[in-house]
């Protein structure tokens, strides 16, 4: 029975997404929700030069309707924004074994970058996943194209996708417990559970204190495909029905 799990397509997200993605059989790019400014949808956080503290990396965008769906969101024309990227990362280089594989891979995803931010997201996530080896089946969730009921409360989407896809038990990202109604989902026959990745700490550079939570990127730079793995595949699912 298949194990279905839904996110909004972050901007190069953390190691604890990528948890979530192993942990189901189907990840749902949920891109019908509204776009949301100064949120991980469109920014990240990686180290600065000093490797003490975050600087925030962000998409490029067009000019967007803040009232607009996630999904209708376009990029900015060019590649001004993603040259402005890499200069920031261009530091990891002194620190950083892996600096040079991730940069080519920054560079390959840049080159085929969609128009749409969802698009960009969910293509970025996809091609990481590749690189690590992580095997999935992904979906966009606005391709749907069967008729389904509005949600009554945020909690309920997790529900209402899971019966689109068929998915008889449904794994949700650990903060928005508070949201949900597990009683639903017993009643809609769904198993309801919830992950808790162990974030591990690794070696950044020279840092002496690890900045925990940054983009998938800074994980990438510091360490091998191996070891990348073992921390995602370090979690665990908490049911409740």
């Amino acid at each position: 029975m298949k194990t279905l799990a839904a996110m909004q397509p972050y901007f190069f997200p953390y190691l604890g997404y990528f948890s979530l993605i192993d942990a189901v059989d189907q990840f749902v790019f949920f891109d019908t929700v509204q776009f949301v400014r100064k949120s991980w949808m469109s920014r990240n956080r990686m180290l600065k030069p000093s490797l003490e503290d975050f600087q925030f990396i962000h998409a490029g965008l067009g000019s967007p309707d803040y009232r607009c769906a996630i999904s209708a969101c376009q990029m900015a024309k060019g590649q001004e924004w993603q040259e402005q990227l890499l200069r920031q990362l261009e530091h990891y280089k002194k620190s950083a074994p892996h600096y040079a594989v991730t940069i080519d891979l920054l560079k390959d995803i840049f080159n085929n970058s969609p128009e749409f931010l969802s698009q960009f997201n969910a293509y970025s996530t996809c091609r990481i996943c590749d690189y690590l080896g992580i095997e999935k089946e992904f979906s966009m969730f606005s391709e749907v194209t069967q008729t389904f009921p509005e949600a009554g409360h945020p909690g309920e989407w997790g529900l209402i996708i899971s019966k689109v896809y068929g998915a008889a038990y449904y794994i949700n990202a650990p903060g928005g417990e508070v949201f949900y109604k597990p009683e639903e989902f017993q009643d809609g026959g769904v198993h309801l559970g919830f992950i808790h990745p162990s974030i591990k700490e690794y070696r950044q550079g020279f840092s002496k204190t690890f900045l925990p939570g940054l983009s998938i990127l800074d994980v990438l730079m510091y360490n091998d495909i191996e070891g990348i793995n073992q921390m995602i595949k370090s979690y665990t699912v908490d049911w409740k029905n």
